[in-house]
């Protein structure tokens, strides 16, 4: 750990590891260990992908030697933050979320990361929540009930063209590139309840 000493004092409450460009960990975070059940002293000194073990949902690798995320790192570009289902040691899966961050002068990658599943989900829905507007989530249910943009405009008396820039924001927020995929994300979310309990 010597050069690395800075590492030990980042403080989050999501997990967090570290790892050089070659992928060996060289921290992992009490909280890293709460959520992915593998204590620090197991973790360290051995490559991320074979701790984590991503897979997408399709179940195709994610974490394994020269990753994308380091090919973009190695090429002077910043990855975006990913969601990735981690391998615990029992051999269940959990659902990540992870963001990174590179430390120059030191060559370390930084990986901060949260579950999606149980009370994180809960959580990641209440600030979704508190992020629409009432109008938009008034949007959302009307695209549940499969009304097109010129019927919701016409119940909610505004133009189409208002739903639509609605419709835009509400796909930006929850993160989703159709009307389809808001609707289902926000059933996931909890924002919208099944009607008549189906």
């Amino acid at each position: 750990m010597e050069g690395y000493a800075w590492i030990e004092h980042l403080k989050s409450a999501e997990g967090i590891f570290a790892t050089d460009l070659d992928q060996e960990i060289v921290y992992w975070s009490p909280s890293a260990e709460a959520i992915m059940r593998v204590r620090g002293e197991e973790a360290v000194g051995r490559k991320c992908y074979e701790i984590i073990c991503g897979i997408d949902k399709q179940g195709n690798a994610v974490c394994m030697e020269n990753c994308a995320v380091m090919k973009l790192l190695k090429n002077h570009q910043m990855p975006q933050n990913y969601d990735l289902l981690a391998k615990q040691p029992s051999g269940s899966r959990v659902h990540l979320n992870i963001s990174t961050m590179f430390h120059e002068p030191s060559e370390i990658v930084v990986h901060l990361f949260n579950s999606l599943d149980g009370e994180k989900q809960e959580s990641r829905a209440d600030h979704v929540t508190d992020n629409l507007t009432a109008r938009e989530l008034e949007v959302l249910r009307m695209l549940a009930t499969g009304l097109s943009t010129p019927e919701i405009a016409k119940q909610m008396n505004i133009s189409p063209f208002t739903v639509r820039n609605h419709i835009c924001s509400i796909e930006s927020k929850l993160g989703v590139h159709s009307r389809l995929q808001a609707v289902v994300k926000s059933y996931k979310l909890g924002l919208l309840q099944p009607i008549n309990g189906k």
